[in-house]
């Protein structure tokens, strides 16, 4: 999304009571509309700027926080790329008694004793993320709180080396949330799973996404299942869907296996690779708690996907992309998308007859065809595949704002 300077002047003008401002992902922006922010809104309680495109003019805007601004409790601005005024943040911190998220880019200056002072004063803090770039030392400062941590992002510090990052994660006993780069090694790794016992959610992140040569294995995933028995979420993508087990040329039904088995409590599931239906027997039997699942270029039979449905009763959201799953398997049990929320289905083996079928069958669902390459040729042949189908339970009926390429039945 393209914000302006413009718009963020006249939200802080017009609303002078504005407690939460929340950015992800959009641009258009300077830090001049971050100032016009911190000088209007007088009463912010969080500013959180995720990944987001700033343009930095002059490195001024932290100062703009008036003198009477202690109503702070999350700052996040650990995407800004330009110099940080650590004199006014030190300040800002001070005057904030109740911060408890502070995301910040780069703690390296000639006030470091200060800042280090200013987060002692901070002991509250839960939550940290950032530097974009820092010197190895001054992680040091921060080893003070980590025993608090719940929740760490350092996916964007390529400059913190391994060793570094282990240090600081031996001090993060509590953490729940971990994004970190793959530059932490499978020795890190497993300083993660034998320290970090509440861990929920891990995310490892490629320090260079353009170089890919990691040998996973099902021996690792069964590791892991067995230190972090608490995730709620699982997310690994291995996107060549020939490449085997790294040591037992076997497929990762065994590791995934591991996971839903041991994780009780997952409700949130991604995964690709070479899969057999064997993997989804296992998530239909102990994955009773999950919520919704995403898988790519797995499965061998329409078994596949009857073992999802039959097995995962909490299951809301269903997306399978490139998978042989076909009309057998979406026709199989039409009842269970009554209580589903949405199915996505792209490049797998289900044709427009099966679709039209489904769409008869279940009055109260509406079932999307998309074609993003053409207009929608109402009278195409039934036997024809559909590269995308959408699925969701709605009391509306058929949405009015579709574009032509989608087609609903």
């Amino acid at each position: 999304m393209i914000i302006s300077d413009e718009c963020l002047e006249l939200i802080s003008r017009s609303f002078p009571n504005f407690k939460s401002l929340v950015l992800v992902s959009c641009d258009g922006f300077t830090t001049d509309g971050l100032a016009a922010i911190a000088s209007n809104c007088r009463f912010l309680r969080e500013l959180d700027l995720q990944e987001n495109d700033v343009e930095d003019h002059r490195g001024h805007w932290l100062s703009c926080f008036p003198d009477t601004c202690t109503s702070l409790v999350s700052l996040n601005f650990a995407c800004l790329k330009g110099e940080v005024n650590l004199a006014a943040l030190e300040r800002l911190i001070a005057r904030s008694p109740n911060l408890r998220r502070s995301y910040v880019n780069d703690p390296d200056s000639e006030t470091y004793n200060k800042l280090v002072m200013a987060i002692r004063n901070c002991m509250s803090v839960k939550s940290l993320s950032g530097f974009l770039e820092v010197a190895p030392p001054c992680l040091s400062a921060f080893h003070l709180i980590c025993p608090n941590l719940t929740s760490l992002n350092l996916s964007y510090a390529p400059g913190i080396h391994g060793t570094e990052l282990i240090k600081l994660i031996r001090h993060c006993r509590k953490l729940q949330r971990l994004w970190i780069l793959d530059c932490i090694g499978d020795g890190g790794l497993e300083v993660v799973a034998s320290t970090c016992k509440d861990l929920q959610e891990i995310r490892v992140f490629p320090s260079d996404p353009y170089i890919g040569n990691a040998a996973m294995t099902n021996a690792a995933l069964i590791t892991v299942a067995k230190n972090c028995p608490n995730f709620t979420r699982f997310r690994l993508c291995i996107l060549d869907p020939t490449k085997p087990d790294a040591e037992t040329n076997q497929p990762f039904d065994e590791g995934f296996g591991a996971i839903v088995r041991s994780c009780k409590g997952l409700r949130r599931l991604s995964m690709a690779g070479l899969l057999t239906d064997q993997v989804f027997l296992y998530i239909g039997m102990h994955a009773k708690q999950l919520e919704m699942l995403s898988i790519a270029f797995a499965g061998n039979t329409d078994k596949g996907m009857q073992y999802l449905l039959n097995g995962c009763k909490k299951l809301r959201k269903l997306e399978i992309r490139d998978c042989p799953f076909g009309n057998a398997a979406l026709l199989m049990d039409v009842g269970k998308y009554e209580t589903m929320r949405s199915l996505w289905m792209s490049s797998c083996e289900v044709t427009l007859e099966a679709c039209k079928s489904l769409a008869k069958k279940m009055p109260r669902l509406n079932v999307e065809i998309i074609n993003e390459n053409d207009q929608m040729d109402v009278s195409a042949d039934d036997r024809q595949k559909v590269e995308k189908m959408f699925l969701y339970r709605t009391l509306a009926g058929r949405r009015k704002d579709a574009p032509e390429f989608v087609w609903t039945l």
